[in-house]
């Protein structure tokens, strides 16, 4: 099921949070949020919610053991203040630690090892399948399977391997409930394309009784659920089919590729961020608080600034779990760029199975590192000040990280990134004018179509900025007629390209 079909938004949502508070017991809630969840989730396909349980359960089951460790640690060391080194039950105690030390690592080592399996069987195995097949003279084909994709399958995983990994490092207490950490992982508006939440963060939440909406808060929700609609059915729509016009006229004209890496930044931003949007908007009407996930991350002026802006939740859990272990920033100047690449190497892989993403997450390294050394944003900021500089250093960025990278993204093969990246670069041509003015008229009239439905966003995300918050949390601070004014834009807009037809969102695919 999705969030803009009107079976969810005229069905499914109001009889879900209708029964919900007609529900008043706090685990009666939850186990409803359950089957709600995996109703929601197996309306595609019924194996996905059986997929979805088993991996929820092995973990759960993972870290129970993991947490009885950590008590059986603990009480060791209390009991071994009082010991002396030479005492002979610090001595037979010693070996005692370091075995179950061993254990605790053998269970997340399953944890781990079950998770990634999940992953490699059902988004990578066919890829390295082709991939060995055209590596080697063997034919590879015959042990490819015919499994569909699980919808969310690495946004759960990986809520799932933090949840285990925090308790393993003793940051966070395993729950008792199964029912709460099945909610935790199957909660139906954050599922499917996250934002991705921990442990501390959504459980807490779960096991407390969670009084009725507010009226203020009820308001915010339903304003989060229609600005997410609008901004997926009107702009991340739109902006795909200019996409799909950029990719038509690809060979035609100059400086299509320019348009194409553009149009595509707009429409992943708007497409993902709207997601989000709606997750965080349907969560509220449960009373339950969902993390922001996007920045106004275009305005960002490098690299690393941009990750912390864009799919923030993702972006985060990268750095705590994979590039700090690793050793992040310290070491010599080899061992931290190995983590760097490695790291966003892995990044991009998660997105799919592809070299094209694998190029996207080095590219992203390539150009973190560049930054680090260059720190062209600080030199130009200090030599022009805040305000020009900062204008000049995030159009650079835009043009030499943000276009190239989507453009690297979107790639299939390698004979279409090397269009893409001809007719990109193309944009620079004093030929461009010259053909703009005779007969480069889909350059035209793409870019007419891409300066109406972008500029909304661009002004958009320049008020958040100023404000360090996104446009959507600035909504209670609007005036009411400011308020109603949207309230009208969004709901006649949005039925008007409703009816002209909709897609389902990107992030599903991952």
């Amino acid at each position: 099921m999705v969030f803009n079909s009107l079976n969810y938004l005229l069905i499914f949502l109001p009889i879900i949070v209708s029964i919900y508070y007609f529900l008043r017991n706090n685990n009666y809630r939850n186990l409803f949020l359950i089957i709600a969840s995996f109703y929601f989730y197996a309306w595609g396909n019924p194996l996905w919610a059986m997929i979805l349980m088993l991996s929820a359960s092995i973990d759960f089951l993972l870290a129970q053991k993991i947490e009885k460790i950590n008590i059986k640690l603990e009480i060791y060391n209390i009991n071994n203040q009082n010991a002396n080194s030479c005492d002979n039950f610090f001595l037979e105690k010693e070996n005692y630690q370091k075995n179950l030390i061993r254990q605790k690592k053998f269970y997340l080592l399953i944890s781990i090892i079950f998770n990634c399996l999940l992953l490699l069987i059902f988004k990578y195995w066919n890829w390295l399948m082709d991939v060995a097949s055209d590596s080697t003279d063997i034919n590879f084909i015959f042990l490819k399977h015919h499994l569909s994709l699980p919808p969310a399958i690495s946004f759960y995983t990986f809520e799932s391997l933090s949840y285990i990994i925090d308790i393993y490092r003793n940051k966070y207490r395993s729950t008792k409930n199964f029912c709460d950490y099945l909610t935790f992982i199957a909660f139906f508006p954050k599922l499917v394309a996250g934002p991705i939440m921990r442990a501390h963060e959504l459980i807490p939440q779960l096991t407390k009784i969670r009084k009725k909406i507010s009226s203020k808060n009820l308001e915010f929700a339903i304003f989060l659920i229609l600005w997410g609609l609008f901004k997926k059915i009107v702009f991340a729509d739109n902006f795909g089919h200019l996409v799909n016009l950029c990719k038509k006229n690809i060979n035609n004209d100059i400086g299509i590729g320019y348009l194409l890496g553009i149009s595509a930044i707009f429409q992943i931003y708007c497409d993902f961020s709207a997601y989000c949007d709606i997750a965080r908007g349907t969560a509220k009407l449960f009373a339950i608080n969902l993390r922001r996930n996007f920045l106004t991350p275009l305005l960002s002026c490098n690299t690393s600034e941009f990750f912390q802006r864009w799919n923030i939740t993702l972006s985060n859990w990268v750095r705590d779990y994979i590039y700090i272990p690793l050793g992040g920033n310290k070491g010599n100047f080899f061992q931290q760029n190995f983590n760097l690449f490695f790291t966003m190497f892995l990044f991009g892989v998660w997105h799919g199975a592809s070299w094209y993403y694998c190029f996207y997450g080095l590219y992203s390294a390539l150009m973190i590192l560049i930054y680090r050394l260059t720190k062209i944003d600080k030199i130009l900021i200090k030599f022009l000040g805040n305000f020009i500089g900062k204008i000049l250093a995030i159009i650079i960025h835009l043009n030499f990280f943000v276009f190239i990278m989507i453009v690297i993204f979107y790639s299939k093969n390698h004979s279409e990134l090397m269009l893409f990246l001809k007719s990109f670069f193309n944009i620079f041509s004093a030929n461009l004018i010259i053909e703009t003015n005779n007969q480069n008229i889909s350059f035209a009239k793409i870019f007419y179509g891409l300066s109406l439905f972008a500029l909304p966003i661009i002004i958009t995300d320049i008020l958040g900025y100023l404000r360090k918050r996104e446009f959507v949390d600035l909504y209670q601070t609007f005036p009411l007629i400011l308020k109603s004014f949207l309230y009208l834009l969004m709901f006649y807009v949005t039925l008007f390209f409703y009816f002209r037809g909709t897609n389902d969102f990107i992030y599903f695919q991952f």
